[in-house]
């Protein structure tokens, strides 16, 4: 009888939500899915240790569900979350995940380690979702951290620092009395308004103002694409996300040509034209990629971690 391969969990928990893949190893490196997952939001930072962990158990659940129970009991379970670079946080969620014995084994990785499980050594990886960060191993085993400080004193490139900007043109516009941009009424949309008091209004009341001002974002990155003054938005902040990722590849002692890029978030995987600014500005900058990798789902990631993991 052929033993069965061992079934394996990999989990991104997100500042947006969670998600979660059971899957086994297949042949070039890639797996057989068998089940996917999603919850509410993983970050323990910014949304607690208990919300997170139940999110992240709830996705994975989910997702074991999905695969139905004819699988075995999950081998190795890699959760990349939001946050846990905090090492405080990362033992806490470590310990929560432990006590709901979601896979006989589970680690709990910082939101980078799946983007260097996918591209060719020494990366550079960046995140550019809800918030935003850079990240880099060089030649040794340390990672740089840049960015990453949240909304209130970060976040350059971000969908919050978009949603925010597009914003503040749109109540520009209103207070004046003008004639609406295109882009002013995708704000108006996104939100759900009509005027300068509802916008104030579905931004203030809401119970997740930060996520309610990235979630314009997208409707920023889908106008840019027929729509000036949102495609010039677009551009000003991949040129200060790129000033992030800059000083990352910097401090890793690299330079151009010399590392894999990899990017991720719904922003930077969202917008080919985002991208290319962002590449282009490090060009600009001396420090430009040998090649880009671009990481759509970072769950994949986890299930690459988890399999090296498991040996």
């Amino acid at each position: 009888m052929t033993e069965r391969s061992p079934l394996l969990l990999g989990v991104d928990a997100g500042g947006t939500k969670s998600r979660a893949l059971a899957a086994t190893a297949g042949p070039g490196g890639r797996f057989c899915m068998h089940g996917v997952g999603e919850a509410g939001p993983g970050n323990p930072m910014s949304h607690g240790l208990d919300r997170a962990a139940d999110s992240i158990v709830s996705a994975i659940r989910a997702a074991l569900s999905a695969a139905g129970a004819q699988q075995p009991e999950p081998a190795m379970a890699v959760v990349a979350a939001a946050g846990a670079a905090n090492d405080t946080l990362r033992r806490a969620l470590q310990q929560a995940l432990d006590a709901a014995n979601v896979a006989a084994t589970c680690r709990v990785v910082p939101d980078y380690e799946p983007f260097f499980s996918l591209a060719a050594p020494p990366v550079v990886g960046v995140i550019a979702g809800t918030g935003s960060v850079a990240f880099a191993r060089g030649a040794g085993t340390d990672v740089v951290r840049v960015g990453g400080w949240g909304y209130l004193l970060g976040d350059e490139g971000s969908g919050y620092a978009i949603g925010r900007e597009a914003l503040r043109a749109a109540l520009a516009e209103l207070e004046l009395g003008r004639s609406l941009s295109p882009m002013a009424q995708a704000c108006l949309a996104a939100l759900q308004a009509s005027d300068r008091a509802g916008l104030l209004a579905a931004v203030y009341k809401s119970d997740d103002q930060r996520g309610r001002i990235a979630g314009v974002a997208r409707r920023i990155v889908e106008l840019a694409r027929t729509d000036q003054q949102a495609a010039a938005l677009l551009q000003a902040e991949a040129v200060r996300l790129a000033g992030v990722v800059h000083q990352a590849v910097t401090a890793a002692g690299l330079g151009a040509g010399r590392y894999s890029l990899s990017v991720g978030g719904g922003i930077l995987v969202g917008s080919a034209e985002f991208r290319a600014t962002l590449i282009e500005s490090l060009s600009d900058r001396q420090s430009g990629p040998a090649e880009v990798v671009v990481v759509r789902d970072p769950a994949v990631g986890c299930l690459a971690a988890a399999h090296g993991l498991l040996g």
